[in-house]
Order: structure tokens, then C-alpha cells, then sequence
């Protein structure tokens, strides 16, 4: 399924929220706690988010290619109406812990014209549709696929 380009520019907003664990919701990624930021980031930046338009996925691993979750296939199902012109996540984990699936996933965003934002990057956000963002994603993948590794080491030595 190929994603389309939005018939015209549109301030259209899809949101897409996800806790894989209890720890997670501990940490302040609680699924009302992201649902919340990104209404706030949806007003000041004014785009529309509609409540049927936040997708929530839960129990589900970061490991697991967005397009490959459940809530990660109806995502992009809706993506591909071309209704859309904005893909909003809280942080960058939330979404992806593999660089390679995070890379080919916003190169497949970029040629549909779709803007990804990521509500929360150490205190930024983060628009992918310059340069310097797309840069300093690639570099923040690639941090959180290492955490992951990390979080998988650790759960096998204890």
C-alpha cells in the first residue's frame, strides 16, 4: 500500500500514541499524558486533530515496524486516503526503535508530503521537513535503537 499525497495542503492532523509497558506510563508516556501534549502541540501549531484521528496503540513492542502493529497498519491505511498532511507522535521511541524502519518510514511520509512531527525531542520538537530535522532525527533513531538493545541486555542478564 502506497501512501498518497493529500489532493491539496491541508492543516489535517493523525496522531499516533503508544505504551508498550507499565514502566512506560511510570515514566510520564502515559497514553492520557501523550494524548494530552499532542493536543497542545495540534493548537499551538493550528492544525485539526479530530478524537477519531488519535490512534492509541497499547502493549505493543517499539522493536515491531510501525507499519507492522496493528494500530501501525490502520495508521498507514488511513494515511493512504490522502486526507492527512500531518503525522504527530509525542517522542520519537514512541514510534520507532529501529533506525532503518524510522528512516524508510519518514522517506515514505516526505514523497507523500506528509510532515512528521515529534512533539518532544529532549524538550524540542521536531519537524522533519528540513534538513537540520531530518539530520538530528537520524541521530536520535539511532539512540533510541541502541536504548533498546540495552533494555533487551539487560532483560536477559537479570
Amino acid at each position: 500500500m502506497i501512501i498518497k499525497k493529500p489532493a491539496k495542503p491541508t492543516n489535517r492532523a493523525i496522531a499516533y500514541i503508544r505504551v508498550s509497558s507499565q514502566r512506560q506510563v511510570d515514566e510520564g508516556v502515559s497514553i492520557a499524558s501523550q494524548d494530552r501534549h499532542i493536543k497542545n502541540y495540534v493548537l499551538f501549531k493550528t492544525l485539526s486533530l479530530a478524537e477519531e484521528d488519535i490512534i492509541i496503540e497499547e502493549g505493543v513492542s517499539g522493536g515491531i515496524p510501525l507499519w507492522e502493529r496493528p494500530k501501525g497498519r490502520y495508521l498507514k491505511q488511513q494515511l493512504s486516503t490522502g486526507n492527512y498532511s500531518h503525522l504527530i507522535i509525542m517522542k520519537l521511541d514512541r514510534a520507532f526503535r529501529l533506525t532503518s524502519d524510522m528512516l524508510s518510514t519518514v522517506d515514505e511520509l516526505s514523497a507523500a508530503d506528509i510532515s512528521l512531527h515529534i512533539v518532544d525531542m529532549n524538550g524540542e520538537a521536531v519537524d522533519t521537513s528540513s534538513s537540520m530535522g531530518r539530520f538530528f532525527l537520524t541521530i536520535m533513531a539511532a539512540m533510541a535503537e541502541m536504548e533498546r538493545g540495552l533494555i533487551s541486555e539487560r532483560t536477559k542478564e537479570g
